[in-house]
């Protein structure tokens, strides 16, 4: 994968997760993909902490730091979280931290339908740290295709193997029409960069 750093990290999770993905290398041989570190996008704030844009899909993820490390993270989407059976309070006072991934993985879906950009499955995760052995996710929010995990290597490239699931594979000028919609600033990605991170070389009809 091929990581673009726009902004430094907003949270030691967001940094723990940049960790996670350098782990991944570069190059499709593991997973591939063009990870966008840092990107804002107009009228959405905070920054988001990442988009990984894939051959098969796109990822959005997001940082949350716990109050230390955990044993057990209760994590419902809908309600609020229990570190080690303590209810988690949120600074901005919201049920729990999920919000905000869901809503930078639907703008940036938004956006991309807005502009015509090529179509790629766009799912939301959230990252938690400093440490977590064990999170807990009712089997219903599994199904609704949001994951709260740890950012270890092992766990962003689960996470890449299970929601990369688009039905065609994004070819390298689709890609860089992609990316150029979201971070224009980077100007046009070059074909043999995209291509060696898994996208084809030709969009196929």
């Amino acid at each position: 994968m091929q990581l673009i750093r726009l902004a430094p990290p907003a949270s030691q999770a967001a940094a723990d997760l940049r960790a996670g993905l350098i782990t991944l290398g570069n190059g499709s041989e593991v997973v591939g993909g063009v990870g966008l570190l840092g990107l804002r996008l107009p009228g959405l704030n905070p920054t988001i902490d990442a988009v990984l844009v894939l051959p098969r899909g796109v990822l959005v993820a997001a940082g949350v730091d716990l109050p230390g490390p955990a044993i057990r993270l209760e994590a419902p989407i809908d309600g609020p979280w229990l570190v080690d059976g303590w209810r988690l309070v949120c600074p901005d006072g919201a049920v729990n931290p999920v919000g905000g991934a869901i809503a930078a993985a639907s703008a940036v879906a938004a956006r991309l339908r807005a502009t015509g950009a090529p179509g790629l499955p766009v799912h939301a995760a959230i990252v938690v740290g400093p440490y977590v052995e064990k999170v807990v996710q009712p089997p219903a929010d599994l199904d609704r295709g949001v994951r709260v995990l740890p950012p270890s290597g092992r766990t962003l490239l689960a996470l890449a193997m299970e929601f990369a699931n688009g039905v065609r594979p994004c070819g390298a000028a689709a890609a860089a029409e992609l990316l150029r919609v979201l971070a224009p600033e980077l100007g046009t990605p070059p074909p043999a960069m995209l291509a060696a991170e898994g996208f084809q070389a030709a969009n196929r009809p």
